[in-house]
């Protein structure tokens, strides 16, 4: 198949992709065009994550990991009926599973059944993606991963495992009734084993290399001889005059190949690139990935890919890059990571031109899909994302164009879908952020609205709001009502009217008041060229 985002002169472009990861897959990424898939999807673990913001203790969920079967009989019909034949090799595996978790008598997990059909369809289409010389990685964690591994049995073939890898890292929690659960697995599968690629990688350090650069080694063999080994014999000259038995001259650097298990740092609250984002991982751990299975200038996809770390190390390693996140926030701080780390050449504080023009470059290299350009879409979108999986996609969107963060809890007011921050300053004349609030509608609006939110705000003590609606809904009587409100001066000596209109015509235009200080935090990058010595040796088939 030819897909539509792969035609034209854009092919070659990068592309970062909002909304469901499953229609975007089956209708934008083509047979056979990417070189290597990581995917770190939910685990089912029945939480709620959040973000955490910059500067401020505020939250805001960023994803849900508890799986319902809303939608999961359609997956079923899918997969047994109308496209049985392009799934059959998940039928006998889903039915298996469906008697243990569903249909049992001591069904103890619906939801995880429900989570391994959403999974399934997924994967059955990232291996269609991937070339005959792509990998697979897949990031998971006791929670399911015995399952899923039976799932990536069934769509890959159990011929092209090739390895179950544990990150190990230390965190410093307490666990009082089992050993600290310290790592996570990823799995990882080729397409075909015999055509796959993989840069072999050489741990640094080990105790054979600095034998070797030591130049020289002594052990005891058996009957108790003194033997020196001789990497180097200019370096070890003066220790063969010292009575060893043996001297054993052993040419060529030891090196030792990674092994399956790998000992990276998760990422601490203080780490430069930290972002806040739930689930986020290391840098690190990416590059050693791409590295690994990537060649030179190939495709990386990572279809549920948060706050874009995987993306990111693309990136910086060349490559090009596909993302899939299914919500907006998450494609608001890939925006913004991408555009700080590439395209701001390490401004710290970048003037509003220095960022309007690296926002232009970051589109110009870059195609970004499903976030409304016109008001057709957005209007599609205030339509369509009333479902739980994706609820309230709309104002998430209009929420964050403006600079705000979307509040999942309404509260008893019902009036706030989300709220920004203000330059101010306290009673000591002390710089700070003073928070304020953001109501989103979607279709009629009258004055009525704007003195409920008014009343909002001063309920909640907010000194000022914005008010985002669409255009042909706004009146002159909301004007009217607006301009007779008194103004508020801050202790910093700006004036802002008690409420501002935004519409969406102004978000598409990108006419957005600039009073809103950006709350989400920047990471740094950690650094501009690889950790871990040369990119890419030369690939060896399995």
């Amino acid at each position: 198949m030819t897909a539509d985002a792969m035609d034209g002169k854009k092919a070659g472009m990068n592309k970062l992709f909002y909304g469901d990861n499953l229609e975007i897959l089956r209708k934008h990424v083509a047979d056979d065009s990417v070189d290597l898939v990581y995917i770190d999807p939910p685990f089912n673990s029945k939480r709620d994550y959040n973000i955490i913001y910059d500067g401020s203790t505020a939250q805001a969920k960023a994803f849900g990991d508890t799986w319902s079967l809303i939608g999961v009989f359609d997956l079923e019909n899918l997969i047994f009926e109308k496209q049985a034949q392009r799934y059959h090799h998940l039928h006998q595996v889903l039915q298996g599973l469906r008697e243990i978790l569903y249909y049992s008598p001591n069904a103890s997990d619906k939801s995880m059944y429900a989570y391994l059909v959403n999974m399934g369809v997924r994967i059955v289409e990232m291996h269609r993606t991937l070339k005959e010389t792509g990998s697979f990685y897949l990031h998971c964690d006791p929670t399911a991963s015995h399952y899923l591994k039976i799932l990536l049995d069934a769509i890959f073939g159990k011929g092209n495992f090739l390895n179950e890898i544990v990150w190990c890292y230390r965190k410093w929690t307490n666990a009082a009734e089992h050993f600290q659960k310290n790592h996570d697995v990823i799995f990882l599968y080729a397409k075909h084993r015999s055509k796959h690629i993989f840069n072999k990688r050489y741990d640094e350090d080990t105790p054979q290399q600095k034998k070797f650069e030591k130049g020289w080694d002594v052990n005891v063999v058996q009957g108790g001889i003194r033997q020196l080994i001789v990497y180097d014999r200019e370096k070890a000259a003066h220790k063969i005059e010292q009575g060893y038995d043996r001297i054993v001259y052993r040419e060529g650097k030891q090196d030792v190949a990674s092994p399956d298990w790998w000992e990276i740092p998760i990422i601490n609250s203080q780490a430069k690139e930290r972002l806040g984002y739930p689930t986020q991982k290391p840098e690190a751990l990416l590059e050693r990935i791409i590295q690994a299975s990537c060649p030179k200038g190939g495709v990386v996809l990572d279809a549920y890919c948060g706050c874009g770390t995987t993306i990111a190390m693309a990136q910086r390693l060349g490559m090009k890059w596909i993302g899939i996140d299914i919500t907006y926030l998450a494609i608001d701080l890939i925006q913004q990571r991408l555009i700080d780390h590439f395209y701001l050449e390490g401004v710290e504080h970048p003037t509003k031109e220095q960022a309007e023009k690296a926002r232009k470059k970051f589109l110009r290299d870059t195609e970004v899909f499903g976030i409304p350009r016109d008001m057709e879409s957005a209007r599609k979108l205030a339509r369509e994302t009333k479902g739980d999986y994706v609820r309230k996609e709309f104002e998430k969107w209009a929420v964050f164009s403006v600079g705000g963060v979307y509040s999942e809890k309404k509260g008893s007011d019902g009036g706030v879908d989300g709220y920004f921050y203000i330059h101010d300053a306290d009673k000591h004349k002390k710089l700070s952020k003073r928070q304020c609030y953001i109501q989103v509608k979607s279709g009629k609006v009258g004055v009525k609205d704007i003195r409920d939110f008014d009343s909002t705000l001063n309920a909640i003590d907010s000194p000022i709001g914005i008010f985002i609606a669409f255009g042909n809904e706004v009146t002159k009587p909301m004007q009217d009502y607006i301009n007779a409100l008194p103004k508020y001066t801050s202790m910093l000596g700006r004036v802002y009217s008690k409420i501002t209109i935004i519409t969406i015509e102004d978000i598409l235009a990108e006419d957005v008041p600039d009073f809103a200080v950006r709350a989400t935090r920047r990471a740094e990058a950690v650094s501009d060229e690889p950790v871990n010595g040369d990119l890419f040796l030369d690939a060896d088939e399995a």
